[in-house]
């Protein structure tokens, strides 16, 4: 445990610091305390924000596969249609279609990223002190409880990447680059999620993440069984 002002260790039954004196808070009480509403000029609330991030999350993802659905429409017609003046005018809607998908296969990405950012807005606690050895970028204070493999940094990728304002993960995109990127995300991962966010204290970060890696680790199974059975499948 670590006091959530001065940074420095304590013991497990500690109250106050035995550095700077201020009152140790326990992860239970962080929890338990109010949650920020942003942006309250502009009428924002947990509710707004969880919302908003889901239909970022969703729209682009639902157009790609509306647009996909009206293209297999269109070429069934093109194949049925026998007139030239027919084939003209679907293969001109062919191509519409086709660059509405780029648009869309471009926003993906866009929308996963606003999405995240929206509902991380739910995440943070009102009134709590953060551990002086975080979200200093690279005059961060690394504790040694954090350098550990994160399964969600490199299960997850860019989805964990933009929650943690971790903007170096959209390597993952980049072909062949993405295949040794992920084995970096999972051994960097916890510094630069450390040194780009504010954190409570280390115990706090832990839990988070311990979250975050039970979905990595997951995903990384799942997506090795298809790759092995596909494998067997040639």
């Amino acid at each position: 445990m670590f006091c959530h002002k001065c940074g420095n260790k304590q013991k497990d039954d500690a109250i106050f610091c035995h550095e700077c004196g201020d009152k140790i808070h326990s992860v239970e009480e962080t929890k338990n305390a109010p949650i920020i509403l942003y942006n309250n000029t502009e009428g924002g609330s947990k509710k707004n924000y969880k919302i908003r991030g889901i239909i970022w999350i969703i729209a682009p993802i639902l157009s790609m596969a509306l647009i996909l659905s009206a293209y297999a429409i269109s070429s069934f017609i093109l194949s049925e249609v026998s007139t030239e003046l027919s084939q003209t005018i679907a293969s001109i809607i062919n191509v519409f279609l086709s660059l509405l998908g780029i648009v869309a296969l471009v926003f993906i990405p866009i929308g996963i990223a606003f999405g995240v950012k929206n509902l991380k807005k739910e995440d943070f606690i009102h009134g709590a002190k953060f551990d002086e050895r975080s979200g200093k970028g690279e005059h961060s204070t690394i504790p040694d409880e954090i350098k550990k493999w994160s399964w969600g940094a490199a299960g997850l990728g860019f989805i964990w990447g933009a929650y943690h304002n971790v903007w170096i993960s959209l390597l993952n995109f980049v072909p062949i680059v993405n295949y040794v990127f992920w084995i970096v995300m999972g051994i960097k991962g916890n510094e630069w999620a450390w040194k780009n966010n504010k954190w409570i204290s280390v115990d706090d970060f832990m839990r988070r993440q311990k979250k975050w890696n039970s979905w990595g680790l997951g995903l990384t199974i799942a997506a090795t069984v298809l790759a092995i059975l596909g494998a067997f499948g040639d």
